[in-house]
């Protein structure tokens, strides 16, 4: 009788990002997400970073068909894993579709948490494969990954009108971008976000917008009476110059929900194309063969 095959190995890397960065940087802007989550140094207990390849891997011998990801399963409710494969910027191939199966396996089995896991900022691409073997429960419908470089096209700094200056978002008004927010957000966690706040003399923030763990540019809202007088664009910019302080390269991303006209017509201002689509899947682990 012949012994099964051995499936794909996957591999447990630092959560530094110290032998994963160096074969996902040369891939910007599509693996802006992973790449991010990874610069991005809040990790838990539970952080857990795989690949299929070996941290030994040096970026001279880079696959040229791997995936990978950051899973942290405490963040319930939140975006518990960012993937990347090269399935996203080549030719999809069933080796590398079962690569990504066994990243997933290996997810369900070192991580003792309900099976339906959150991953957040998924390529349309893999997406669709996911879909197509029934593993996705519900999504959130398609967001335009819209990107582009900080200090680029549109205006070289951030202005805003007579009256108005920059400020950060403080812990007593967390409570009042949740009510704002049309996606579910957590105080705790906008604690640990970089932000910047637009403010009229010493009251509440009228509007404002954060970095997300993977620096994409989130929460952006303007209240309804200071709208229309170039706000979110100076955020946006703003807040762009702090990409920095996650990597060096300038690539700066956000999502925007697809048919969100105004959202769309901000980051045309800032000089950003649509460069793919992404959903927030919530996907079946149990159901995997």
């Amino acid at each position: 009788m012949t012994p099964p095959t051995a499936g794909p190995e996957i591999h447990i890397h630092d959560p530094s990002g110290t032998t994963l960065l160096p074969h996902l940087l040369p891939l910007l802007p599509a693996s802006l997400p992973l790449a991010r989550r990874l610069q991005c140094q809040h990790h838990s207990a539970h952080t857990l970073v795989l690949a299929s390849f070996p941290p030994t891997t040096t970026a001279a011998a880079s696959p040229l068909s791997f995936t990978a990801a950051y899973c942290d399963r405490s963040r319930a409710d939140e975006t518990e894993l960012w993937l990347f494969s090269t399935l996203e910027v080549r030719d999809s191939d069933a080796e590398a579709e079962a690569v990504l199966l066994a990243l997933l396996r290996k997810v369900r089995t070192l991580t003792p948490h309900p099976a339906v896991l959150l991953v957040g900022a998924l390529h349309e691409r893999l997406f669709a494969l996911l879909a197509a073997r029934r593993l996705v429960l519900r999504d959130s419908g398609r967001c335009g990954k819209w990107v582009f470089r900080a200090g680029g096209e549109g205006p070289a700094a951030a202005v805003l009108p007579p009256g108005y200056r920059f400020g950060v978002v403080g812990a007593h008004n967390y409570g009042l971008v949740v009510r704002r927010s049309a996606v579910r957000r957590k105080e705790a966690t906008l604690a640990l976000l970089p932000s910047v706040a637009v403010v009229v003399a010493d009251e509440a923030p009228v509007a404002w917008a954060f970095l997300g763990f993977d620096a994409s540019l989130i929460a952006l809202h303007v209240e309804d009476h200071h709208r229309r007088r170039g706000l979110a664009v100076a955020l946006v910019r703003e807040l762009a110059e702090r990409v920095a302080e996650f990597g060096d390269d300038g690539w700066v991303h956000v999502d925007v929900q697809e048919g969100n006209a105004a959202g769309e017509a901000v980051c045309r201002s800032v000089g950003a194309r649509e460069a793919w689509g992404v959903y927030w899947a919530w996907v079946d682990l149990e159901a995997l063969a």
